[in-house]
């Protein structure tokens, strides 16, 4: 990168840990929340080194991380004032949402204890456990109150932030020439690699879309649909191309699929999901040169890139990641039940990567961090089949809900807070197929703040038809 933006994160990140421990003391929850919502674009991987035996801490995100942790303690500190409150029900622990979440946690605290890592697993769970009370718990406890409050997440809170630093990735990477051998460098400090850039540019592009759809006036909205799309585009990652088209070409799909009968519902899902299979399939094992030769026709070397994701035979990363697939089931064989440990595969990784003799090219590959690139095959090595049960659970359920709002809704309002929940939720889902990334600071905050929207939109369904929440119409807000 040309210019050096470490000092100016630097800086932003005092301001923010300062505004943060303003709120703490005025004990302002909301402006607390606001904060590390908005500061979620520009937080950035700074590794910290403790020079103290056994003390070294992961690769943490300022300040998102930080701000995490500040916010969990809050809600700590309030948890005697909370527990003499007395909600109306039906309380959260109703909820399917958090009763799978819940669980989630506590087998993910299970898999901890047993962890050929311990320490390495530990780290992990009290970050993750810190995103999912900042950005989940406060979350859900705001939009419960005001279901709109999730538009304002993208319409103030990350508009600004986001606009500032995409329009500098931009910037760079055209300095830098526009070429996927440069993405990684435009992108520091506030991506860790061209994937996780892809990932977070799909999802911002496909929330943004929504509400720009409604509301097309707005320039701040219309701004953010065209960087966020450039920025997707110039991540070269296929998986966030991908991902971001297919979420938005789902979902009037599954529209007309709500509309059906239950069970020609659940025969069309089995069948279109079979049938994706079956193509996959075809064009992975001899479909891949023509469908080469279309897209080129079509995109030129952007749709080159894309037929790419299918070779398995030639493209080196798809080979990686298969090579890290065949590794990682070595290890769920070795612990099928309780998992190797939460976030230790790059630290078996080595050991096991004797599986790479079935691929020739990728002998002598060697890669200092090692992530599976699968959401769901780490949860079942790293967690055992019940880590992946439960995870797969959560994921059906807060899109189910989700969706469930948005489409029994006859108000344009309730529609768009559904979808604006649901819709970047898919394109993650989708997209964990071929990567993963909870363990990145701005991935896991928008993850959990999507799922305690999810709780507070599956909580609202049960207050307005608390014996049957499927046959509810949400109420219009106006």
């Amino acid at each position: 990168m040309p210019f050096n933006y470490y000092d100016i994160v630097t800086v932003l990140t005092i301001i923010a840990l300062g505004l943060a421990a303003l709120f703490f003391i005025t004990q302002n929850v909301r402006a607390l929340w606001i904060l590390a919502v908005a500061c979620i674009p520009f937080s950035s991987e700074i590794v910290v080194e403790i020079p103290i035996q056994a003390t070294n801490l992961p690769v943490l995100f300022f300040p998102t991380d930080f701000l995490a942790g500040i916010t969990s303690g809050f809600i700590f500190l309030s948890l005697p004032f909370l527990a003499s409150r007395r909600e109306k029900k039906p309380e959260v622990r109703q909820s399917k949402i958090f009763i799978f979440v819940a669980l989630y946690f506590m087998w993910m605290t299970f898999s901890t204890v047993l962890s050929d890592n311990f320490v390495v697993s530990f780290k992990f769970l009290l970050i993750q456990l810190s995103h999912l009370l900042a950005y989940g718990g406060i979350g859900y406890y705001l939009m419960k109150q005001s279901l709109t409050e999730i538009e304002l997440v993208y319409k103030r809170y990350l508009l600004v932030a986001l606009l500032a630093v995409l329009f500098v990735c931009i910037v760079e990477h055209w300095i830098l020439s526009f070429s996927h051998e440069t993405v990684d460098r435009a992108i520091v400090p506030f991506f860790r690699e061209h994937t996780v850039y892809g990932a977070f540019t799909a999802w911002m592009f496909v929330a943004y879309f929504i509400l720009w759809r409604s509301s097309k006036l707005s320039l701040g909205l219309m701004a953010a649909v065209l960087f966020s799309m450039l920025a997707l585009f110039l991540s070269y990652s296929r998986g966030g191309w991908l991902t971001a088209v297919g979420a938005l070409l789902i979902v009037p799909i599954l529209q007309w699929i709500w509309g059906l009968r239950r069970e020609r519902a659940l025969a069309v899902l089995v069948s279109a999901a079979t049938l994706s299979a079956l193509g996959i399939w075809y064009l992975i094992s001899q479909g891949q040169v023509w469908l080469e030769d279309k897209l080129s026709d079509l995109l030129g070397d952007s749709g080159k890139r894309i037929a790419s994701s299918f070779d398995v035979d030639r493209n080196l990363s798809n080979i990686g990641r298969i090579h890290r697939w065949i590794v990682a089931w070595e290890l769920f064989k070795k612990e099928p039940v309780k998992g190797i440990g939460p976030n230790t595969f790059a630290e078996e990784y080595h050991e096991f990567k004797g599986s790479s003799m079935l691929f020739s090219n990728i002998k002598k590959l060697e890669v200092a961090y090692a992530g599976i690139h699968n959401e769901y095959l780490t949860a079942l090595t790293e967690m055992g089949i019940p880590g992946l049960i439960l995870i797969v659970s959560i994921y059906g359920l807060t899109l189910y809900y989700s969706f469930r709002y948005a489409f029994s809704s006859k108000e344009k309002r309730d529609r768009i807070i559904g979808l604006l929940v649901a819709v970047p939720l898919l394109s993650y889902y989708l997209h964990a197929f071929i990567n993963n990334f909870m363990d990145h600071g701005k991935m896991a905050a928008l993850i959990y703040l999507h799922w305690g929207a999810a709780m507070a939109l599956e909580v609202n369904l049960r207050k307005k038809h608390p014996h049957n929440p499927l046959e509810y119409e949400p109420k219009s807000h106006k």
